[in-house]
């Protein structure tokens, strides 16, 4: 049996978008269950400020990595890096729970025993990243790779940390649940920012969740409307610095992604709009779209322009 990856386990519509796969999976089913009994709606914009490092992550090292969500630092072996996000893999002290979806590292591995639980692998934001703490061997790489392919394609783990869960009354399975309640908030920075192509359809998602509305946040309802519907250019309507208020007070963390969307989204709907000036000033009467002959070029270059901006005005 596949697992679906953990965001998706710990997302608000995981019981019903995953209801075939929880009724034949005790773990998952604990999870989702622990994820809502314990989720609680956030009311107010969070603020985020990040630790950034300038030194980013690379296949094969061990690395403390940071949420606003959680009062400490979570260590994980990283599969996977670039300058957006990074595949990791949990790192933890305790390893009585072990089951068959874990690896136990062994004291010469890290220094300390540790559990590594390898069905809670997921990204990150790159920008989540605070210290690198140590530096995996080829070997020991290559054995976190092969559990995480041999568990994501429903295949027995090669070096599985303990004997497998047979039914709900296991203990492991609530110590399971337990365990990815504490990470939800690791990888929730990420999984925010993976609703949407564009940056605002993911900026109404978290609006949403939030239950914070358009006035709350004391900007134009029709502009923001339209460019939450995907339907609009922020560089044409929404001036960069509050751009990056909201993004900062809806608690979007600060990050190469959030860059990405807005070049999106100002790529996906410019039109011919000369690049010359500063980004964002809306030339014209809000509310009014322009008509003319879409010119790719130029979409790209307001698009890196406004990107540029905003990546300044966030302090990335």
């Amino acid at each position: 049996m596949t697992c679906p990856p953990f965001s998706d386990l710990c997302a608000s519509d995981a019981a019903t978008a995953l209801a075939e796969h929880l009724v034949g999976c005790s773990r998952c089913r604990a999870i989702v269950a622990r994820v809502d009994k314990t989720a609680e709606p956030a009311s107010q914009p969070i603020t985020v400020h990040a630790p950034y490092s300038a030194i980013r992550p690379r296949a094969g090292d061990v690395w403390t990595f940071w949420t606003s969500m959680a009062d400490e630092y979570t260590v994980g072996a990283v599969l996977d890096a670039n300058d957006v996000e990074v595949l990791i893999i949990p790192i933890l002290m305790e390893a009585t729970w072990a089951a068959d979806e874990d690896l136990v590292l062994a004291q010469d591995v890290l220094g300390y025993v540790a559990l590594a639980p390898v069905w809670a692998g997921d990204h990150v934001l790159a920008e989540q990243a605070v210290e690198a703490v140590d530096v995996l061997s080829e070997k020991q790489l290559g054995m976190f790779r092969n559990a995480y392919e041999a568990f994501f394609a429903g295949e027995p783990l090669p070096e599985p940390g303990g004997p497998p869960v047979l039914n709900d009354d296991d203990p492991r399975v609530a110590a399971h649940a337990a365990i990815s309640d504490d990470l939800k908030a690791l990888y929730s920075p990420w999984s925010l920012l993976q609703v949407a192509d564009e940056l605002g359809p993911v900026v109404a998602s978290r609006r949403a969740d939030l239950g914070v509305t358009l006035d709350d946040l004391g900007v134009d309802s029709n502009v923001w409307g339209a460019f939450e519907g995907g339907e609009s250019d922020p560089y044409v309507a929404i001036p960069v610095p509050e751009m990056a208020r909201v993004v900062r007070e809806i608690g979007l963390t600060p990050s190469r992604r959030v860059l990405d969307l807005a070049r999106a989204s100002v790529g996906a709907h410019h039109i011919g709009e000369n690049v010359t000036g500063a980004p964002a000033m809306a030339r014209r009467r809000r509310g009014v779209s322009a008509r003319g002959r879409r010119d790719p070029e130029r979409a790209r270059a307001a698009a890196d322009q406004y990107a540029d901006a905003l990546a300044k005005e966030l302090g990335l």
